[in-house]
């Protein structure tokens, strides 16, 4: 399974990988973890790539759901899905071929 981020299907930008971990982090500095006060800051979902490891921030208010992975791939120019087989995005064009 895969996740999907605003309606956007979660892709890494480095490898293409849909397989993530997840977890949290703190956006906030030092002071409250050293206070004890931790639960009054704001945290992250972070998923991080199972395949190269790039690790990816978002807000925690973000919609996330699961998602069937497939072999479609993520455009690098604007994110919409190329379908297999396929080498050009239908949304702006760009191109896996060089």
């Amino acid at each position: 399974m895969g996740f999907s981020i605003g309606g956007k299907k979660l892709v890494c930008p480095h490898c293409q990988g849909t397989e993530f971990r997840t977890g949290k982090a703190l956006l906030d500095s030092r002071l409250p973890s050293y206070l004890g006060l931790d639960w009054l800051c704001e945290q992250a979902r972070i998923y991080a790539c199972e395949s190269c490891g790039h690790i990816m921030w978002f807000a925690k208010k973000a919609q996330v759901a699961h998602v069937e992975t497939s072999d479609e791939m993520a455009c690098l120019s604007c994110g919409t899905m190329i379908p297999p087989g396929e080498t050009a995005c239908r949304q702006c064009g760009w191109t896996y071929v060089t």
